[in-house]
This record gives C-alpha cells, sequence and structure tokens, in this order.
C-alpha cells in the first residue's frame, strides 16, 4: 500500500482552480483522491530527491489503531468514489474495483487469522459483493479462518 502525506506534495494554484480542492465530504483518503483526480487530468508529478517534511501522527488521530473501523469505511467510500470516476479511464477504474475487493478481501482474512471471526466474515461478503466472486473469497477465507482456529 502507498501512503503519501499532503505535505508530500506542492501543486499550482493553477491546478486546484481548473480541478478542485479536497473533497470535503471524504472523512479520510481526501488527499488520495486529490492525487487521482489531478493525475486523471494529467497532471504533471516530478520526484524531488531528499527529506523535505516530518510527519507526526497523533494518537487519536483518525489513522491511529482505535479507529480502525472507521478508516476501513472511509478507505472504501473513496475507492467507490473512483470507480464509478468517469475522468478515469475505463482501465483505470477497474483498477481501482480490483483495489477496492482487494483491500476488504485482505482485511477480511487479518479478521479471520487473528479470531475476529463475524467481522472477518462480514468482510468476506462484501468483498465477495465488490470482486463479484464469492467463490475466491470464502475459499480462501475458509483457509484463513482454519489458520486462525488452529494457531494458538
Amino acid at each position: 500500500e502507498l501512503i503519501l502525506t499532503p505535505h508530500s506534495f506542492l501543486f499550482r494554484k493553477s491546478c486546484f482552480d481548473k480541478w478542485g480542492l479536497f473533497d470535503e465530504n471524504l472523512r479520510n483518503g481526501e488527499d488520495w483522491d486529490l492525487y487521482v483526480r489531478f493525475a486523471a487530468r494529467q497532471a504533471k508529478f516530478v520526484f524531488q530527491e531528499g527529506v523535505l517534511a516530518l510527519y507526526r501522527q497523533h494518537p487519536n488521530s483518525i489513522c491511529s489503531g482505535s479507529n480502525a473501523e472507521k478508516l476501513f469505511a472511509y478507505r472504501i467510500q473513496m475507492m467507490k468514489k473512483h470507480a464509478i470516476n468517469p475522468d478515469l479511464s475505463p482501465k483505470h477504474r477497474k483498477q481501482i474495483k480490483f483495489m477496492l475487493h482487494d483491500f476488504v478481501g485482505r482485511e477480511a482474512f487479518e479478521d479471520l487469522k487473528d479470531k475476529n471471526i463475524l467481522n472477518g466474515i462480514k468482510k468476506l461478503i462484501l468483498a465477495s459483493y465488490y470482486s463479484r466472486n464469492p467463490f475466491y473469497y470464502f475459499y480462501h477465507g475458509l483457509y484463513w479462518l482454519k489458520q486462525g482456529l488452529t494457531t494458538k
């Protein structure tokens, strides 16, 4: 998973004027949303070598472990938005749809492995819905469920 903080980028004001600001309807992932929207409109991204910013995370921030379920829901919201984004090519929308069910599926497998059975099964159903392939997630979900139940 690629995590890039908002202060990792500098954009010209004209980019925001043409393509908009952060989507305030998103409670998390609004930075990723912005990058996708800008990239879809052919913004030029240039890499600059070196440490140019520091990142400090507060223990009660939305990205902390105590908010895992909220963060999970916010990521789904953001990916669903771009799975139907008409500014993206069909190839890119397909990739985001894959990322959506892959993310939910991996979270389900982790829950099952960690003996969080009910959440794992809920996420398996959700991943199956997003992938349109229930057999894949239920087959692999049984494996992780077995792993979770047989490990100490």
